[in-house]
This record gives C-alpha cells, sequence and structure tokens, in this order.
C-alpha cells in the first residue's frame, strides 16, 4: 500500500469472510492503520464486490482460450493481458450498477447488516 499510496491516504476493501480474516492478516492490519483506510464491509457480500466481477469476466474469457496454460507462466501472461484489455467501459457499467445497491446496504441500520450477513 505505501507504494500504491505514499501519503497514506489508501482504502483496502476486503470482503471479510472468515475464511480471508487469518490472525496475520490482521496483525498486518493493526500494524499498518497510519498507512490506509481499512474499508468496513460485511462478509460474504462478495456480490457487491466489483473485483469478484472482474474475477469472473477475467475467467470466463481465461477459459475461452485454447489450448489450455501448460504451466504457470503461461497463465500469468494471459491473466495479464487480459487484464490490460479489459475495457474502461466495463469498469464503469460496473461502479453504476454496483453503487446504488452499496448504498442502500450501506445506509441501513448496523443490526439490518449483520442479518444480511
Amino acid at each position: 500500500m505505501a507504494f500504491v499510496f505514499p501519503t497514506g491516504n489508501g482504502i483496502f476493501q476486503q470482503d471479510n469472510a472468515p475464511c480471508h480474516k487469518a490472525r496475520i492478516v490482521l496483525e498486518l492490519f493493526e500494524e499498518h492503520t497510519d498507512k490506509f483506510h481499512l474499508l468496513s464491509w460485511p462478509p460474504n457480500l462478495s456480490n457487491l464486490n466489483p473485483m469478484e466481477h472482474i474475477w469472473d469476466v477475467m475467467e470466463r474469457q481465461l477459459r475461452t482460450q485454447t489450448p489450455p496454460c501448460p504451466n504457470i507462466s503461461t497463465l500469468r501472461n494471459r491473466c495479464l493481458d487480459i487484464w490490460y484489455n479489459l475495457s474502461p467501459v466495463m469498469y464503469r457499467k460496473l461502479v453504476a450498477h454496483l453503487c446504488p445497491c452499496a448504498l442502500q446496504l450501506f445506509r441501513r441500520p448496523k443490526e439490518e447488516q449483520r442479518a444480511i450477513e
């Protein structure tokens, strides 16, 4: 984060799923609270996480490519190629779709948010 946001103004979005909250990760967040803001996000709401939708698009594109990746190096290169060629229009549509849904969720009282989790 310090490399990308050297002034400490970065925001990290974690989906807070229990399987992604390893002790070592939580300790890292605690040690570096001055370097970035950890976005509060209800667990198990991957459908509101833009990155999950991007991974889905990338996976679908990757699966259409032939032949299958023979090794990790080829897989990495294909993923990078897909990543760098994703359309800015796709990002705009994704944000336009997700923002109203996320705002509706976060406007609810905390108790209702927990019930959704």
